[in-house]
């Protein structure tokens, strides 16, 4: 990457929801009658059973043997695989084009393990959207703001600026704030 250019900052949306209530909100929502939806930490299956009842077709994956049977006796219509969400090669070979994928692997995994699973899958599947369940990424999400503003739709308001301690830094310099950026490239 040369000094000038900049990361890819697109992708699918990702919608961070704290608890399985909110999780499960997401359904009727953002669930269309056509999409081909994965769960990935499906446990026992109730979520993946309620994105059935509203998607073309869902599918439930988790690494626990016992987890991923229960779920299937629970859900006899619907296909549970014993395979960890790691393993992007086992997920490919079930075969399906997934159009959301919901995560809930443990709602407080590492950040950077449900970052790293988000950008494979949406490497190799391209889906419309991701539902995550983790509260530590939307505790993390809440407390971000993405510098330069003009790689967003929303600027800072005063009171984030003020709160950052830059308001009167950036009032009074005499270049503007993409001309830093550049600069500091």
């Amino acid at each position: 990457m040369t000094k000038c250019e900049r990361h890819e900052l697109h992708g699918p949306p990702v919608l961070v929801t704290e608890d399985v209530l909110d999780y499960r909100k997401c359904i009727p929502l953002y669930v269309e009658h056509d999409d081909v939806v994965l769960e990935v930490g499906c446990a026992q299956g109730v979520t993946t059973g309620l994105i059935a009842e509203v998607a073309k077709q869902a599918v439930g994956v988790d690494k626990s043997k016992g987890q991923a049977q229960r779920a299937q006796t629970r859900n006899p219509k619907i296909a549970f695989f014993e395979v960890d969400a790691f393993d992007i090669s086992a997920i490919i070979k079930l075969g399906f084009k997934f159009t959301i994928i919901f995560i809930d692997i443990s709602g407080n995994r590492p950040v950077g393990d449900v970052v790293s699973l988000i950008e494979k899958y949406s490497t190799v599947f391209q889906p419309r959207l991701f539902v995550v369940k983790c509260y530590r990424m939307k505790r993390l999400m809440g407390m971000c703001r993405v510098f330069p503003e003009d790689l967003t739709d929303r600027p800072f308001s005063g009171r984030e600026h003020a709160q950052l301690g830059v308001e009167k830094k950036l009032s009074s310099h005499p270049l503007d704030v993409k001309d830093q950026v550049e600069e500091a490239a």
